[in-house]
């Protein structure tokens, strides 16, 4: 957040929210999505893992060849237009903004383990309010922080994710596993295609190490580092972990739970490993919110000043627009919480995730175009190389995007019309003005 040199982060605080970004609600959160699909979904989740990497791997070189501190944002303003680059800040804020949601629903849910009465679908909502407001409090004090937050409850997190990784398998039943197979009533490739969407959102939070790039002290060094080591990180965690789960109980029985990964180890250990595994999954949970809540506030600040036909703003006003950011989104975001309630925390959850994932998608799109204009600038192998990298990405996120609902395509529709219509008149007032 524009903060002095020597109040800025290093690599190690930087990957620490980078992975912590990743490795969240995803795992503590999704095995009650994939439960209503059957084991057949780690299929997807590792058409997902590649396609992250992939990604991974366009911001990273951007990152590396730009150094620019304005992240997703900056790449596209480089390569392309203000315009388009005003585009990508916003499609990304409003996924971060409705993804930040999803995660304070977990939370909800995982503290119902404690108290049953948050099951009930207005209470889970105001708890996931409260959680909201805390991790804003969280960033209002300063990115180091947040850094620091974020790496104590990555540790804290780990935690239940490594005792399923490795006793869990003393416990996992091979007949559970395949009689969860596919439990949809679909045919093996939907039920892929039906898990990819929300696989994919497990690993959204690897570009944050580009989003927060302004806040590093040598971002063409962290950034890589970050981004590609939590990718790496988390893809091994999630698989290890969701093929022993699904090992542990029915599919069935995780897609109606409002804490799945605590269900998991009640079959290891007991309700009382169960209550154990709940309080760290809401330590871990708080931490992945408060790295996003970073992530949206400077994605923010980048989207305002990549605006076309806007003045450029006093540095004293720019300096205080994450704050402003920060106290807006969470209104915003008690808002949504509350119109968003549903019957169940699946529901509720899926809808959120879902939304999340298909404007993430886009300016990673965004990305992979500027990545490959940068590469006509080169020659030979390198051109090869990096043409490659922009292929695949390519490739796996559009195939990706096709999974979408049809609801989620007609908000992504109505939010790409309401950019465009904002950009016309601000391009009317600005010749007006000229």
């Amino acid at each position: 957040m524009l903060e002095a040199k020597s109040r800025r982060m290093g690599p190690v605080l930087a990957s620490f929210i980078v992975a912590g970004n990743i490795i969240g609600p995803g795992i503590f959160a999704l095995p009650a999505a994939i439960g209503a699909i059957g084991s057949v979904s780690l299929i997807g989740w590792i058409i997902a893992a590649i396609g992250a990497f992939a990604i991974g791997s366009v911001v990273s070189i951007l990152a590396n060849l730009t150094g620019d501190p304005d992240g997703l944002v900056g790449y596209v303003k480089t390569t392309m237009s203000p315009f388009w680059a005003f585009f990508v800040g916003v499609m990304y804020w409003f996924s971060n903004f409705v993804g930040n949601i999803g995660v304070a629903v977990a939370c909800a849910g995982y503290l119902s383990v404690y108290l049953p009465a948050l099951n009930d679908p207005l209470a889970r909502s105001l708890t996931g309010l409260a959680a909201l407001w805390l991790t804003t409090g969280v960033n209002l004090i300063g990115a180091k922080t947040v850094g620091r937050f974020s790496g104590v409850f990555l540790i804290a997190g780990l935690a239940p994710l490594l005792l399923l990784a490795t006793v869990g398998w003393a416990y996992f039943k091979p007949h559970l596993f395949v009689e969860s197979w596919n439990v949809a009533g679909k045919s093996d490739l939907q039920g892929v295609q039906a898990s990819v969407l929300a696989a994919f959102w497990a690993f959204t939070g690897m570009e944050t190490g580009a989003m927060i790039s302004a806040v590093m002290r040598n971002p063409k060094r962290d950034v890589p580092i970050a981004v590609l080591g939590g990718v790496a990180f988390a893809a091994i965690v999630y698989l290890s972990v969701l093929v022993v789960v699904l090992g542990l109980a029915p599919a069935k029985a995780y897609a109606t739970s409002s804490a799945p990964l605590a269900l998991a180890v009640m079959r290891i250990g007991g309700a009382g490993w169960a209550n154990l595994i709940a309080a760290f999954a809401l330590i871990k949970i708080l931490g992945t919110m408060s790295g996003i809540t970073l992530a949206n506030a400077e994605v923010a600040r980048a989207t305002i000043d990549a605006r076309p036909f806007a003045q450029a703003r006093d540095p004293k006003d720019r300096a205080r627009t994450p704050t402003r950011i920060l106290l807006w989104s969470a209104a915003g975001a008690s808002l949504v919480t509350l119109v968003t309630t549903s019957p169940t925390f699946g529901k509720q959850f899926e809808a959120l995730v879902d939304l999340s994932a298909i404007w993430t998608l886009i300016p990673y799109l965004f990305c992979a175009v500027a990545l490959a204009l940068i590469a006509r600038g080169y020659r030979g192998r390198v051109r090869w190389v990096l043409s490659a990298v922009v292929l695949v990405a390519s490739v796996v996120t559009g195939g990706v995007l096709l999974t979408a609902t049809e609801l989620s395509f007609a908000l992504t529709a109505a939010l790409v019309a309401a950019i465009f219509s904002y950009q016309f008149l601000a391009a009317r007032r600005w010749s007006k003005t000229a």
